[in-house]
């Protein structure tokens, strides 16, 4: 079953493509979470790299799984939480979605630790680096959650998102 975009996403996904960083700060029940599955497989359908999702423990199954299944179900994703953390990072994924507490240990880990799916028709084996970041935040209720970019030099920038998701400390 295919699940079209609204108007409104579409110029979302279409802004987003064409920017390296953009914060989605779109209100409550329009779509975010949507928005940001479709850019992400259209993203990796072209040859990007996998993704890292931060999200609420609450909803790491409950939303993000569930949505990456019914949006984008040739994509695999792998839920790393504290039990199993360990194995799930060390499966073959598209898309790895973990919570806040998980930066830390992931940090330590060091950059080889996910181990994405490689497909066979990319020319080159995909390894964790997104070609553009994206973030977007808002209410547990809304399924917030961030999407760190991962570069060269990842786990130091995920250690510096933890830390200051951790503070509580507001900017902007």
């Amino acid at each position: 079953m295919a699940f079209d975009l609204f108007d409104h996403q579409k110029k979302s996904v279409a802004f987003m493509l064409e920017h390296e960083r953009v914060l989605d700060a779109s209100d409550p029940g329009t779509g975010k979470t949507r928005v940001q599955i479709e850019l992400f497989a259209q993203r990796r359908k072209a040859g990007g790299r996998c993704a890292l999702v931060i999200a609420p423990k609450s909803l790491l199954k409950s939303a993000w799984e569930n949505d990456f299944a019914k949006f984008a179900p040739g994509l695999r994703c792998s839920v790393a939480q504290a039990r199993n953390r360990k194995q799930a990072f060390a499966i073959p994924a598209d898309v790895y979605i973990t919570n806040v507490d998980a930066t830390k240990w992931l940090a330590e880990q060091g950059p080889g630790v996910l181990r994405p799916v490689r497909h066979a028709d990319h020319r080159r084996a995909v390894d964790v680096q997104a070609p553009h970041g994206s973030a977007q935040q808002g209410p547990e209720q809304d399924q917030g959650a961030l999407q760190v970019p991962l570069r060269p030099g990842w786990y130091a920038e995920l250690e510096r998102h933890r830390r200051h998701l951790a503070s509580g400390v507001r900017t902007g």
